[in-house]
């Protein structure tokens, strides 16, 4: 009981364009299914090491990801990008040992944009690279009694958006000495409803702004800070779940 087998493969196409651009489509997909045996006492062990406890425990993940990209230099020091991207996971785990049966399906969808220039300032080449990336992830969560999932305990919808930027400079010193120095601000909003047996639903909301900042330098020392802020609220009812940028406090570095 503690086999594993995983399947992958991607593939990745670019078509040439004027002016130093180029589209771009990559695809990737795997599988990876897994058995678990269970733990062992030490007189277990030595009275049969490969035998299982668990003989029904398994798990099934499979995963896609799609990214098309727009990549072009305007100049020869400058470079743009913009790419959005899509993945999915598809999660079956059958824990007959616990008595719990889960299946998740998770989409992420986004959109990366980046700007890269290059100059000398003073003699001293400096690298800047600004960037914002947007997230929708959606997570459908069942829970189940049985392993034919005909005995449902519990669903829930779980959907987040993440709305993050940052800024990186680096310099070029003497010889092949490099300082680094960049930050990133994030902001993610979480909600949860989730459906019981018995009927009842909970609504959970969270929001999280997240402040983050670092330097490196060439010789492979690196330092970083990092602060966040977070408010969550929990609530029983039918109330519907609000979008982006809506209830109070939901705005950037609002909490």
């Amino acid at each position: 009981r503690s086999a594993f087998r995983s399947q992958g493969g991607g593939a990745r196409v670019a078509w040439d364009l004027p002016e130093t651009s180029h589209l771009s489509l990559s695809l990737s997909a795997q599988g990876v299914q897994s058995e678990m045996p269970g733990p062992l006492s030490s007189e277990q062990m030595h009275a049969d090491r490969r035998q299982s406890l668990n003989p029904a425990d398994s798990a099934e993940d499979r995963y896609f990801n799609a990214d098309i990209g727009y990549d072009a230099e305007p100049s020869s020091n400058q470079r743009v990008s913009l790419h959005a991207v899509f993945g999915r996971k598809d999660i079956a785990t059958d824990m007959t040992s616990w008595g719990s049966f889960n299946d998740l399906v998770s989409d992420t969808a986004g959109i990366q944009p980046r700007y890269q220039i290059r100059g000398s300032l003073f003699g001293v080449r400096h690298d800047l690279t600004l960037g914002v990336d947007a997230y929708r992830d959606t997570q459908d969560v069942d829970r189940f009694g049985d392993k034919e999932r005909t005995a449902a305990l519990m669903s829930a919808d779980v959907p987040r958006r993440t709305l993050g930027g940052y800024a990186r400079e680096e310099v070029a010193l003497a010889g092949d000495w490099r300082v680094g120095i960049g930050g990133r601000l994030e902001h993610c909003r979480l909600e949860a409803d989730v459906l019981s047996a018995d009927g009842t639903t909970d609504i959970d909301e969270s929001k999280t702004s997240l402040a983050s900042a670092g330097g490196s330098e060439s010789s492979g020392a690196s330092a970083s800070v990092a602060a966040s802020d977070s408010d969550s609220a929990s609530a029983t009812g039918s109330a519907a779940s609000s979008g982006w940028g809506s209830g109070s406090g939901s705005g950037w570095g609002s909490t």
